[in-house]
C-alpha cells in the first residue's frame, strides 16, 4: 500500500527535496516488494517449483512495466500532465495491499472450519 501511496505522491510533490523524499520511500517500497518476492513465491509452491514461480511472477510484471510508459504517455497527451499516469499506477498495488491485508483473516477462518470438521468427524466414529 505504501509504494501505490508514493507513487500518487509524485505529482503532488511541488519542490525538488520532496520529490526525493517521495522517491527514496518509493524505491524502499518497491526493494522490500522485489525481495519478498522469492521467498513467498518458496512458501507458496515449495522448493521445487520456486524459480518457475518466480519466472512467472516477472513475466507477468513484464507486462504493466512494458505498458505502461506509452500508456503514461498518451495520458499525458490527453490531459497535459502526468498527475492521472501517476495516481492511476499507484491504485493498483493499493489494491494488492488492501486484498493481502485480508488473507490472514480468510486463512484464519478456512483453518476454523477445518479443524471443526476434523472434531465432528472424529466424533461421529466414536
Amino acid at each position: 500500500m505504501a509504494l501505490g501511496l508514493m507513487s500518487i505522491m509524485i505529482p503532488q510533490c511541488l519542490v525538488f527535496e520532496w520529490l526525493v523524499v517521495v522517491c527514496v520511500f518509493l524505491g524502499l517500497c518497491d526493494g522490500c516488494f522485489l525481495t519478498m518476492m522469492a521467498p513467498i513465491a518458496f512458501e507458496l509452491v515449495g522448493p521445487m517449483q520456486a524459480s518457475q514461480a518466480i519466472g512467472y511472477l516477472l513475466g507477468l510484471m513484464s507486462l504493466p512495466m512494458t505498458a505502461g510508459p506509452p500508456i503514461a504517455g498518451l495520458l499525458h497527451d490527453y490531459f497535459g500532465n502526468y498527475t492521472v499516469a501517476f495516481s492511476l499506477a499507484g491504485v493498483p498495488p493499493i489494491v494488492g495491499g488492501v486484498v493481502l491485508f485480508f488473507v490472514p483473516l480468510i486463512h484464519r477462518r478456512l483453518q476454523a472450519a477445518a479443524s471443526s470438521e476434523e472434531t465432528d468427524s472424529a466424533h461421529q466414529h466414536l
